[in-house]
């Protein structure tokens, strides 16, 4: 039975769990290395976690299954292929920009070639992606938690600002621990789900 006010206490309990992990990262990010990249020493575990949990997002969630049922299985093209590749990118790329000592792509487009004017380009390119990409996520956000507490959907997508001031304040200390948790239960929901669908899918 939907009960939007369980649905609430819930979401209050996520939502203090989050930001308390959150606060991780506030007192440990000293340096702007710290901040971007826990200077190297996030693990295994925590590195797998924030990227699963960052390509689980709003529209790998909400938007690729539609895509999917609308255009067939040609849709993953759009989405999980990109994926894997930039992976297999990243991983012959990484020791190199390591040996550039940059915190940031721009950065190191900066230190390879001396050019401020590059710099500045390829850094207007990802603020510019990165809008966009985060719009996504809010509006999926928004539709999801508006559903579940019964609330406008203006005040579901305020609600998410809670959420970026871990992100503001303790970088990717606070960000990677949070991913762990986020990816811990949307790999449960998920299998939750599949579970539930086949189940009463079996008994029609």
């Amino acid at each position: 039975m939907f009960n939007p006010l369980l649905y609430m206490v819930f979401f209050l309990i996520y939502t203090v769990l989050i930001l308390w992990l959150g606060k991780y990262g506030i007192d440990r990010s000293k340096t702007l290395r710290d901040y971007y990249t826990v200077s190297g020493s996030l693990g295994l575990f925590l590195s797998v976690s924030t990227f699963g949990a960052t390509w689980f997002s709003a529209a790998s969630m909400l938007g690729l299954p539609g895509l999917i049922y609308e255009y067939g299985y040609s849709a993953i093209l759009y989405s999980v292929v990109c994926w894997f590749l930039g992976s297999l990118f990243i991983i012959m790329l990484a020791k190199r920009l390591r040996s550039y000592n940059v915190v940031t792509i721009p950065h190191f487009f900066y230190k390879r070639y001396g050019s401020a004017k590059l710099q500045m380009f390829t850094g207007l390119i990802l603020v510019i992606t990165y809008i966009l990409y985060i719009v996504i996520q809010i509006r999926g956000f928004g539709i999801v938690i508006s559903f579940l507490l019964d609330i406008p959907y203006t005040v579901a997508i305020f609600l998410v600002y809670l959420f970026l001031l871990y992100t503001t304040y303790g970088g990717l200390f606070s960000v990677a621990r949070t991913d762990a948790l986020n990816f811990c239960l949307i790999i449960a929901g998920s299998l939750l789900a599949a579970f539930t669908s086949c189940s009463r899918a079996a008994r029609r």
